[in-house]
C-alpha cells in the first residue's frame, strides 16, 4: 500500500486523466470518528462541509452498513446518494429502493435475534444492534476481562453459524458484524451507483473510495480500476493507498477539493 499524502501527485494525474470523478465513502470510521456507542457517531461540521462543497463538482456517494433513514439523518444531507445497509437498501437522489431478504434468510436472522438476547443479558455493557439486514454486536465498553470472557463466548456461539454457507461474519476495531452472504455487497452497491451516474450523465465515473473496514474491501476489489484508499495501513487490504488514521480523511478532502479544477 502507498500513503495517500506521499502520492498526492499520483492521485492527482490520475484523477484529471480521467472523465469525471465520483466520490463513494464509508461512514463509520471514515468520515465519522469511530465511538464506542454507534448512536453517538456524528460528522465533523468541517468534514460535513467540505463534502457538501465536493458535492457541487463530482457526486458524492455514502457506502455504508448503517440503516438507510439512520444515515440519511446522520449525514443530513438530502442529495448525496446513500447506499445503506451494506447495499440492501439505497436512495439514489430519491430513487428509494431495498432488496428483498429471501424467506429462508430473514427466518434465520430472526432465530439469530432471538438468540443474541441470552448474550446481551450476560454482558450488560455490550451493545447490540439489531439492524433490517444485519446484526451487529459492539463490545467497546465492556471492562478488559469481561472482554476476554465475551470474545470466547463469541467464539463459540459464531461457531455454527460460520457453517451456514448464506451467512458473512466481518470483525473489526471491536465489532462483529453478522450480514446475509448472497453475492451482494459494498462492491455490488458501489457498482450499480456508478451505473446510475453513468445513466443519468452518459459518462463513465472514476471512483474514489474511501473506507476503513474489512466490510470496504469488496468495494475495494470492485472498484480497483479507480482510487482506492484505506484508513489505516493493512496489508492483506485490497486498497491501493492508504491514510494513517481517520482524522486524514478530512484533510484528504480538504486537498481533494482545493486542488481539482471545477
Amino acid at each position: 500500500m502507498k500513503y495517500a499524502f506521499s502520492k498526492l501527485p499520483e492521485i492527482k494525474s490520475k484523477i484529471e486523466n480521467s472523465g469525471p470523478t465520483a466520490l463513494l465513502l464509508d461512514f463509520d470510521g471514515t468520515i465519522s470518528p469511530i465511538v464506542p456507542r454507534p448512536d453517538d457517531a456524528y460528522i465533523p461540521e468541517k468534514t460535513r462541509s467540505l463534502l457538501k462543497k465536493i458535492d457541487k463538482m463530482f457526486p458524492v456517494v455514502i457506502v455504508t452498513g448503517r440503516p438507510l433513514a439512520v444515515i440519511r439523518k446522520k449525514v443530513g444531507v438530502k442529495r448525496f446518494i446513500y447506499a445503506a445497509s451494506h447495499g440492501w437498501e439505497w436512495d439514489f437522489e430519491g430513487k428509494l429502493k431495498r432488496k428483498p431478504l429471501p424467506k429462508t434468510i430473514a427466518v434465520k436472522f430472526n432465530r439469530l435475534r432471538q438468540a443474541v438476547k441470552n448474550i446481551k443479558k450476560d454482558f450488560p455493557p455490550l451493545i447490540i444492534e439489531n439492524k433490517p439486514y444485519s446484526v451487529t454486536f459492539h463490545y467497546h465498553l465492556l471492562p478488559i476481562k469481561q472482554e476476554m470472557i465475551f470474545t470466547e463466548r463469541l467464539k463459540n456461539f459464531l461457531k455454527p453459524i460460520r457453517r451456514q454457507s448464506s451467512i458473512r461474519i466481518f470483525h473489526d476495531k471491536k465489532t462483529v458484524e453478522i450480514t446475509p452472504d448472497l453475492n451482494w455487497t459494498k462492491g455490488d452497491i458501489s457498482e450499480s451507483a456508478l451505473r446510475h451516474l453513468r445513466q443519468k450523465s452518459h459518462k463513465n465515473f472514476l471512483p474514489i473510495y474511501i473506507g476503513d473496514s474489512t466490510t470496504d474491501e469488496d468495494a475495494f476489489r470492485a472498484l480497483a480500476r479507480g482510487i482506492t484508499v484505506r484508513v489505516g495501513k493493512s496489508k492483506n487490504s485490497a486498497a491501493e493507498y492508504y491514510l494513517r488514521e481517520q482524522r486524514e480523511v478530512q484533510k484528504f478532502l480538504g486537498w481533494f477539493l482545493k486542488t481539482l479544477p471545477s
